[in-house]
């Protein structure tokens, strides 16, 4: 047991991953952001002083700086260490999950996010990734490989001429049969037995959930999870990547997308549902998330997926337009949709602070923004900006795009005119017949996102702190 006992250098990679998702650059943030701002204001100063004796003491200064962090960091790694081996020698007898509403989706995690059971299921995650050597690509890196392979054979008629495989595993998650999960865990001498007793919990708590988990199913929202279902498609990624006629072959949790070699559809097709029907997995029906682009076929095409929709010309040598997907279009318009309402909810927009909120909301729906490299604040990605990133190619032909600037453009500032009394170039409340502040002046805001080019060459601003941000997000998102 003490062999596979977390150590300290286990910790460090656990904050590591946690710091990937932060604003953080400069090599000295390590593992926290202890002092990040101070080593950062000495960083500056060096580059700035031209006195050699200031430069000296600001060089001092920072050493100290870095020593103290070092120290503080340490000292945290090992308490993280302690509680986590205190976790394993006494685990828990239950976990305690619930069933809870993400992003327009359901999800199954814990039921309360105590820290160190969030430490705990980390490690368990960074070991089985360790042991079964799981590369996990995220969305962005998945697109920028099919564009690849896309874009990189258009000028080449024979080797462009390919077909596209894409569907969607059928309730994944919830489908994931455990028994046989544990039973590729137990059989490899690289996984601790604290995991498998760990997922043996996780099992229980499944059961006590629902009925329908007796057997089956993973909770979609809790670290582990994601490594265990590549785990799971182990079998899967590797027989479909190894047929010759698939030149790409692209996963992102059950989403799939295979290109092809013209004639070998349904050689493939049927090898992806045969490896599903081993591991107890089903297709989505074709109806719902099933595409197959097809040579020589005349007609335009495309097909959607992870959140943009890609469309082909008729010889399907040529990809004409990248557009944002139909269903983050319509997920755009449910975020306007809650900021009309906070608008309507205003009695007035002069001294209401909800006026304010309602332009951040606007800002985090459309606009990037970005976060002070010394405070260790969350990276959050935001803003059209982002989530449009990969659109490109003919803008008459991008309507999910073109759609959505126009409805949130419409709706925002329809709400808003029923609040002023317009006369000339004054805007007057309704309710108190005071002139709207510049500053309030979300009519005139709505115009710098009147085209897809505006919105794209809009500046990043700085997050609003992390109360505020968490409020906006839920009028987004609720």
């Amino acid at each position: 047991m003490k062999s596979s006992l977390p150590t300290n250098n286990d910790v460090k990679k656990i904050l590591l991953k946690r710091q990937r998702r932060k604003n953080i650059i400069p090599a000295h943030a390590t593992a926290t952001s202890i002092l990040n701002a101070e080593i950062l204001d000495c960083y500056k100063a060096i580059e700035k002083t031209t006195s050699h004796p200031l430069r000296e003491a600001v060089d001092k200064q920072l050493r100290d700086l870095l020593d103290r962090k070092q120290q503080a960091e340490d000292n945290i790694v090992e308490n993280f260490r302690q509680q986590l081996e205190d976790y394993i020698l006494n685990p828990p007898k239950k976990l305690r999950l619930k069933i809870g509403i993400q992003n327009d989706r359901r999800i199954i995690t814990w039921n309360k996010r105590r820290s160190t059971l969030l430490l705990f299921d980390e490690l368990c995650a960074l070991k089985l990734r360790q042991s079964f050597h799981v590369n996990y690509y995220g969305r962005d890196r998945l697109i920028r490989i099919l564009l690849d392979g896309i874009v990189g054979t258009e000028d080449a008629k024979t080797s462009s001429r390919r077909s596209i495989l894409r569907l969607d595993i059928k309730n994944f998650y919830e489908s994931i049969n455990r028994v046989k999960l544990v039973k590729k865990l137990s059989s490899h001498s690289g996984v601790p037995g604290y995991i498998t007793n760990h997922i043996e919990r996780i099992s229980d708590s499944m059961k006590r959930l629902d009925t329908r988990f007796n057997e089956c199913g993973l909770p979609n929202g809790i670290s582990s999870s994601s490594v265990l279902s590549e785990i799971y498609l182990e079998s899967l990624d590797r027989a479909v990547k190894n047929h010759p006629a698939v030149s790409i072959y692209l996963r992102y949790n059950d989403d799939i997308l295979a290109i092809i070699e013209p004639g070998w559809e349904s050689d493939v097709s049927n090898l992806v549902i045969k490896q599903l029907e081993e591991l107890g997995l089903k297709v989505s029906d074709k109806n719902e998330k099933y595409t197959l682009i097809k040579h020589p076929d005349d007609s335009e095409s495309g097909f959607e997926y992870l959140g943009y929709s890609f469309v082909f010309d008729s010889s399907k040598n040529h990809l004409s337009s990248i557009d944002i997907s139909t269903k983050k279009t319509a997920r755009l318009k449910r975020a306007v949709d809650n900021i009309c309402d906070l608008i309507d909810e205003m009695p007035c927009v002069v001294n209401s602070p909800r006026m304010n909120h309602a332009m951040k909301c606007v800002e985090y729906l459309m606009r990037p923004h970005f976060s002070d490299p010394g405070t260790g604040a969350t990276r959050i990605v935001s803003g059209l900006a982002y989530s449009a990133k990969f659109v490109r190619h003919s803008p008459q032909q991008q309507k999910n795009l073109k759609e959505f600037i126009e409805y949130a453009k419409q709706q925002i500032m329809g709400k808003v005119r029923t609040k002023l009394n317009i006369n000339g170039s004054t805007k007057a409340c309704t309710c108190c017949g005071l002139e709207v502040p510049e500053k309030y002046d979300l009519m005139s805001k709505m115009t710098i996102y009147a085209s897809f080019e505006n919105v794209m060459c809009s500046p990043a601003v700085p997050h609003v702190i992390e109360d505020e941000r968490k409020r906006i997000f839920n009028v987004l998102w609720k």
